[in-house]
């Protein structure tokens, strides 16, 4: 549905500093799939949406909407928004106050370049409407509307122009914490519902991982890792993937081959057997990475095994974080809250061999 190849766009600050917001960005959205752009501000995550909708020009590069071209460096060709068969909804929704629901809804089918016969308008209406459960406010004022209800509101407007991709820019970080787990569930099973494919930016790594089908996360204009949220989370490839998608232990180790093909990598915490060592690991000096949930109270086949001291201990409610240490390198493990703990106490861990990630460089201390 979407075919995005080696995108770049430059920006020249008021100071004249050069920034590039896209470098050599590429990557296809299958039909009815729900891809989500993630990354910090700056990374190039917004400008990426922004030129798939025509409000900004990428410099080069080449992309298709639903197997239209609709922007080619090489051919030189820029389809215009207004003509490019998407709907976008805003961070800030991008409502006219002065409207009710209805006018707000209606409004780009009567004035727009996509305008449609009374009776189809009709159609499109009365099916958003009830969609999103808005006909108890479909006369009321935008003004005298909760933010949740606003959102609603933007999100109908779009699905009445019946895009072949609807584009969101954020649209939930407006809305209190509560509502945004509330929202992002609704929206997530409604573009399901409709099969509609779905480009969705956000910073929060919970909430592109609830809802997407696959991630790309971005970092300083580039796509660091693409992939499941499953397997980036358990299995990133890339260091900064690792940190930004949640708490990861990391431990320097030395890489070291065993007669028989396989490898172990020496650590401050142990020996770690590593059966498959990915082509990306070009030396002897490594990082392993964990995350504090993979951390288990006792031994498990197939893991490593470890003692560990208990630094310090944090009851959160479904859950204890503790601090531990190993000499002088530390941990955290997140264990059940039932783990009767104290600061000082000593404790056999283990974590299974699959649960570890491996990174080249790094200090192995040994």
């Amino acid at each position: 549905m979407i075919v995005a190849k080696s995108l770049n766009k430059r920006f020249i600050t008021d100071k004249g500093q050069v920034v590039d917001a896209l470098r050599d960005v590429s990557f296809n959205v299958d039909a009815g799939e729900f891809y989500v752009l993630l990354g910090p501000s700056g990374s190039g995550k917004t400008t990426t949406l922004r030129a798939v909708a025509g409000i900004e020009t990428a410099d080069t590069g080449y992309f298709s909407i639903a197997g239209q071209t609709v922007f080619s460096s090489d051919e030189d060709l820029n389809i215009p928004p207004e003509e490019r068969p998407v709907a976008m909804v805003f961070q800030s929704y991008a409502l006219w106050p002065h409207m009710d629901v209805y006018n707000n809804i209606v409004f780009p089918l009567r004035k727009g370049v996509r305008r449609v016969a009374p009776e189809e308008i009709k159609r499109r209406v009365d099916a958003v409407v009830e969609t999103l459960e808005l006909t108890p406010y479909i006369n009321r004022p935008i003004s005298q509307l909760s933010g949740g209800q606003q959102q609603r509101v933007a999100l109908a407007r779009a699905l009445a122009l019946e895009p072949a991709v609807l584009l969101m820019d954020e649209p939930l970080s407006n809305l209190d914490a509560k509502l945004r787990t509330q929202l992002r569930v609704e929206i997530k099973n409604l573009t399901r519902k409709l099969g509609i494919t779905t480009l969705y930016v956000t910073h929060d790594q919970v909430e592109a991982m609830v809802m997407g089908d696959r991630i790309a996360v971005m970092q300083n204009g580039e796509i660091a890792e693409e992939g499941s949220p499953a397997d980036l989370y358990k299995h990133p490839v890339n260091e900064f993937v690792a940190r930004f998608l949640g708490e990861m232990n990391f431990i320097p180790g030395a890489l070291s081959k065993n007669g028989n093909g396989t490898h172990v990598v020496s650590t401050p915490l142990g020996n770690v057997p590593f059966a498959n060592v990915p082509d990306r690991i070009v030396n002897d000096r490594v990082k392993l990475g964990f995350r504090p949930e993979d951390i288990q109270i006792g031994e498990q086949p197939d893991a490593a095994i470890f003692t560990a001291q208990i630094a310090n201990r944090y009851y959160i409610g479904d859950a204890v974080l503790c601090d531990m240490k190993i000499g002088e390198h530390a941990f955290s493990a997140r264990l059940p809250n039932t783990t009767d703990f104290n600061p000082g106490d000593e404790a056999i861990v283990s974590a299974k061999l699959t649960d570890f990630s491996i990174f080249p460089g790094g200090n192995a201390g040994i």
